[in-house]
């Protein structure tokens, strides 16, 4: 995305920082700052949330956030008085307060490239129909989990990928939220579900995650840190039994995308499902079921030349090809 405002543009896909189609210097923390405010807008974003999002697990003292504003702003040939741009608010944090037009990357001369490589996406026109129409299906509020398989190299990512972008540029686009399973051994539990929510935290604004979002938000906070500096005062449910625990995540996880997809239709892509952690593999069964009803697309990349038998996954594939709203 590339964001305009007054004589300058953020573009995201070059890490760039333009005036008047001039890039400026600018530095990648300085600019992660920046790309951060202007995409949460929508509300005033507090210290600490940028201490996290941009210096995540590291320490960090609030004088290299400082020096970060302090960059943004000479940048954008701005004042800590006049405060064009991005404006404080004692004791709260941050807020971008410009008038924002964004574009899509695709749009702009530099992308002619990118786009004359989409034309020659060929092969895959009755796929991208059938997963439109999940998608349509999903947007009226009928659930829907859609599995693309194949050899490596054969296109699925790329596939999920021209869903996505041509959704994103439909008159009601989707909320897409994407988490990719690690090959590497050692990934944290959840990863994939872990970077959707994340992202998921980022796209609400305040109002909804303290009101419709609040109670499953609860149950949430010790799974995601940051809905604790979004939302003070979120105390994580107590711990009972481990099989009780895990039902109570699984619980606030589909509460909390059912509410998120109450106004705008989620499409959740997990990318390399045969690399999945097993706990990420039966939450995956459980909102299967749970997102009947819910305006929601799970549309998941597989291997299937790597799942053989008594692989993780073999369960899984079983469990939703019970459930009648599952393609593959």
């Amino acid at each position: 995305m590339i964001y305009a405002f007054a004589e300058f543009e953020l573009d995201e896909a070059r890490g760039e920082l333009r005036r008047a189609g001039t890039p400026l210097p600018l530095e990648p923390k300085p600019f992660a700052v920046l790309r951060h405010l202007i995409r949460h807008r929508h509300r005033v974003v507090s210290k600490q949330e940028l201490h996290q999002r941009v210096w995540p697990d590291v320490a960090v003292a609030d004088d290299s956030l400082s020096g970060a504003i302090r960059r943004v702003r000479r940048a954008l040939r701005d004042t800590g008085t006049e405060q064009r741009f991005v404006h404080t608010l004692r004791g709260r944090g941050f807020r971008f307060v410009a008038s924002v037009q964004e574009i899509s990357a695709e749009a702009t001369p530099e992308s002619a490239e990118a786009s004359a490589e989409r034309d020659d996406f060929v092969g895959r026109v009755e796929v991208l129909a059938r997963l439109a129409e999940a998608l349509e299906d999903a947007s009226s509020g009928r659930g829907r989990i859609v599995l693309l398989t194949g050899e490596p190299g054969i296109g699925k990512t790329r596939t999920a990928g021209e869903l996505a972008r041509g959704a994103s540029a439909a008159g009601a686009p989707p909320l897409v939220l994407t988490g990719w399973c690690a090959a590497q051994p050692g990934a944290q539990p959840y990863w994939p579900w872990l970077r959707i929510l994340r992202g998921l935290v980022d796209a609400v604004d305040d109002e909804t995650l303290d009101g419709p979002l609040r109670s499953a938000a609860t149950a949430l906070a010790g799974l995601i840190p940051e809905l604790g500096v979004r939302a003070p005062g979120l105390v994580p449910a107590a711990e009972g039994s481990p099989e009780g625990s895990r039902f109570r995540l699984f619980d606030a996880i589909a509460a909390f995308l059912r509410a998120a997809a109450a106004d705008r239709t989620l499409l959740l892509l997990l990318d390399d499902l045969q690399w999945a952690d097993q706990s990420s593999l039966r939450l995956l069964e459980f909102l299967a079921r749970e997102m009947a009803q819910a305006r929601v697309l799970l549309l998941a990349t597989l291997r299937e030349a790597e799942v053989v038998d008594g692989h993780p996954l073999c369960d899984t594939l079983e469990a939703l090809s019970r459930i009648g709203r599952f393609s593959r």
